[in-house]
C-alpha cells in the first residue's frame, strides 16, 4: 500500500510542476489586431430570374414566362415580373354591365397559374418601395369603353425564404380592388411596409386568395382574381379593345 501511495504522490507532484511550467511559457508578450474585409456591391444591370411564388417560402423554383404574358425590369431593386391580361368575353354585344375573367398566366410552356406581380430587392438596403399600376382607356380604333375597369379581387403575399404569415408582416397587398382605365388613377399593387426587411428577397402578390404553389390548374383557363368590368350603358364594337397598363416601382415612399 505504501508503494502505491508513493507512486500517486510522485505523479501528482510532477503534474503540478509541468502545469506551472506550461503557464509560465504562455504568458502574453504582445497582442495586435488586423482586419478582414469584403465589399458587397449592388449590380445596376442585374435582371435575375422569375421565381414561382411559394406560400411556404421553401421552393425557389425558377420559371420561364413567355413575353406575351408579361414583362420584367432590371437593376438591384426591380420589377421582376408584371403580367399582361387577356380577358375572355363570350360572343354577344350588349349595353348591360358585364364581368370578364382574365386568363391564367402561362409559364414553362404548358403550365398555368393565377396572375401575379413580383419585385426583387437586391439593393443591399431596405427601402420602403411601392409598385403601382395605371391603365389607359380600353380602346378599339376610335371607340372607347369609358368607365371600364380592371379589378384585382384576390391576394396572397409571398417572399423567398419566409412563409406567407411572415410576408404579411413585410408587405402590403393592393391598396384598392378597382383600377379605372383611362381616368388617370393609380393604385398600389404591392408595397413594402416601413422598416420591413426585404433585402435579398423576391416578393410577390398573387391575385388569388389562398393561393398554393402545389395547386394544379389543369383544365382551368381563367381566374376570378383579376377581372375586367364593362359598365352598363355602353355597347362595344366588334373587335379587340386594348388598354396599356403602366407599372411603376417607386423607391423611398
Amino acid at each position: 500500500m505504501k508503494n502505491k501511495l508513493s507512486t500517486l504522490l510522485t505523479l501528482t507532484i510532477c503534474a503540478s510542476v509541468l502545469g506551472a511550467a506550461t503557464s509560465a511559457f504562455a504568458d502574453e508578450v504582445d497582442s495586435q489586431t488586423t482586419t478582414g474585409k469584403v465589399e458587397f456591391k449592388a449590380d445596376d444591370d442585374e435582371t435575375g430570374s422569375i421565381v414561382k411564388p411559394d406560400e411556404e417560402g421553401e421552393d425557389d423554383e425558377v420559371i420561364t414566362i413567355p413575353e406575351e404574358e408579361g414583362t420584367t425590369g432590371s437593376g438591384p431593386l426591380r420589377i421582376q415580373f408584371v403580367p399582361a391580361f387577356s380577358f375572355v368575353a363570350p360572343a354577344g354585344i350588349s349595353t348591360e354591365a358585364k364581368i370578364y375573367d382574365a386568363k391564367l398566366t402561362k409559364y414553362n410552356i404548358d403550365q398555368k397559374m393565377p396572375a401575379f406581380v413580383q419585385v426583387t430587392n437586391n439593393s443591399g438596403e431596405n427601402p420602403t418601395w411601392n409598385l403601382t399600376a395605371k391603365a389607359s382607356v380600353f380602346k378599339n380604333g376610335d371607340h372607347e369603353l369609358t368607365g371600364a375597369s380592371i379589378n384585382f379581387n384576390g391576394s396572397t403575399l409571398t417572399t423567398t425564404g419566409f412563409n406567407t404569415t411572415n410576408a404579411n408582416t413585410k408587405l402590403n397587398k393592393q391598396s384598392a380592388t378597382k383600377l379605372v382605365a383611362g381616368d388617370g388613377s393609380t393604385i398600389s399593387v404591392l408595397s413594402a411596409k416601413a422598416a420591413a426587411d426585404t433585402n435579398g428577397q423576391q416578393l410577390s402578390n398573387v391575385f388569388q386568395d389562398d393561393y398554393k404553389i402545389a395547386d394544379d390548374y389543369a383544365g382551368q383557363t381563367t381566374t376570378t382574381g383579376v377581372q375586367m368590368i364593362k359598365p352598363a350603358g355602353i355597347a362595344p364594337k366588334k373587335g379587340i379593345y386594348t388598354s396599356t397598363i403602366t407599372w411603376t416601382l417607386e423607391d423611398g415612399i
